[in-house]
């Protein structure tokens, strides 16, 4: 290390890099604030320091310390020469050589203190990637530098929050997490994050690890973000994994399919467009009130023998065996159509009797999620089946 005191002030010097006292203790100096470290680096002291150019002197302040000390330049060195008054010691005599330090010192961030507006963004970005613990001070830090970091940067330090999120799910850190998505700057990168970040959200949702205001919240204050994905997106989100987070968050737009569009597709020569659009149609909620009729006509479409003889035999009817055409439908499709007519909260008998023979089925998945879907409807089907004088059958196939 060559000084150039023409070149460069002493106090510019000062504050280039962390120093070491020589007896113990590292010593990191800003344009406004100085602090004390042990061989560890854990923080020992600190306060503030204003510097008088003419008389190349620092003058030091904290909660115990009070003083004036001269700066001067010996060699590769700094020579600190002066006199502080100390609250618990009295009088203390300072003349210390400071040496270059060659690790890295952080100083500890402090809205208090004021410490940010001291630092350069990248000074403050490599103190909270270094740092292990995520509080309240981090989130903080964080939040007032997001607008000042790279898109590098912000994203390095969100991959810090998310799995911390993921743990404690603290709406606090959900907020900051939702800064960091509703203002950052959009770019692939941030977009893939997002969804990465949706889909274990979702998962958390489900496993009723996350209320239903956090929920609401998050999905608030990410929705305009989230609505200009369609004319944004990278090629690695597909439509389909769109259409598939807005309908299950039930975020509307003007590029979702509607219901009629959905029962469309189930009729695609394509078993996988079949499926996607079953999908839709099972996580519109009351929307699929509009289009029921055709839900049950594709579920029938699939079932109608099996259908047919189970309805003659449980309304003591003579069973007639009917060839008819079967739709081929995969069981990830018929069991989203079941979530589906379960959804529709149906008012006909027909539809009741063949929630019986879904929950009569042989097939646990269908069974499972007939068992599910039946709930939406359970106290209209039991009057039917009061009606039809089959309580007795329908409390044994439903066990309820």
């Amino acid at each position: 290390m060559n000084f150039e005191k023409d070149a460069q002030n002493l106090f510019d010097i000062l504050i280039s890099h962390p120093w070491d006292s020589g007896s113990g203790r590292k010593m990191l100096f800003l344009k406004h604030r100085y602090y004390v470290f042990d061989e560890e680096h854990k923080l020992l002291d600190g306060g503030v320091i204003r510097y008088n150019k003419t008389l190349e002197k620092i003058f030091i302040r904290n909660e115990d310390l009070r003083g004036e000390v001269f700066l001067s330049l010996e060699g590769e060195k700094i020579h600190l020469q002066g006199t502080v008054k100390s609250k618990l010691a009295g009088q203390i005599n300072i003349d210390n050589l400071l040496s270059n330090y060659p690790h890295p010192l952080k100083a500890p961030l402090s809205r208090v203190a004021k410490v940010q507006s001291h630092l350069r963004p990248k000074d403050i970005y490599e103190i909270l990637l270094s740092r292990k613990e995520i509080d309240e001070s981090f989130l903080q830090s964080y939040e007032a530098s997001l607008h000042a970091f790279t898109s590098d940067q912000a994203r390095e330090l969100y991959i810090k929050l998310s799995p911390y999120y993921f743990k404690n799910f603290k709406i606090r850190t959900l907020k900051t997490i939702c800064l960091y998505f509703s203002t950052s700057s959009t770019n692939d990168k941030l977009y893939e994050e997002l969804f990465m970040f949706l889909m274990g959200f979702q998962i958390a949702y489900e496993n009723d690890s996350i209320l239903e205001y956090d929920l609401n919240f998050f999905i608030s204050a990410l929705r305009p973000r989230l609505l200009e994905i369609y004319d944004k997106r990278p090629s690695s989100i597909s439509i389909n994994m769109i259409n598939e987070t807005f309908l299950y968050f039930n975020i509307d737009s003007p590029h979702l399919p509607s219901p009629k569009q959905c029962v469309a597709k189930l009729y695609d020569k394509d078993l996988y467009i079949q499926q996607e659009y079953a999908y839709y149609l099972s996580l519109m909620g009351d929307k699929v009130q509009e289009v029921e009729d055709d839900i049950f006509k594709r579920l029938i479409a699939f079932y109608q023998e099996s259908f047919f003889i189970f309805k003659q035999r449980i309304q003591g009817q003579k069973i007639q065996d009917e060839k008819l055409k079967k739709e081929v439908t995969e069981l990830s499709t018929l069991l989203a159509l079941i979530q589906s007519i379960g959804a529709c909260k149906s008012d006909k008998e027909e539809v009741h009797l063949f929630f019986l023979f879904l929950l009569s089925n042989n097939e646990d998945r269908v069974k499972s999620t007939a068992k599910k879907a039946f709930v939406n409807t359970q106290e209209k089907a039991e009057k039917t089946f009061e009606s039809l004088g089959l309580v007795k059958e329908a409390k044994q196939i439903t066990n309820l």
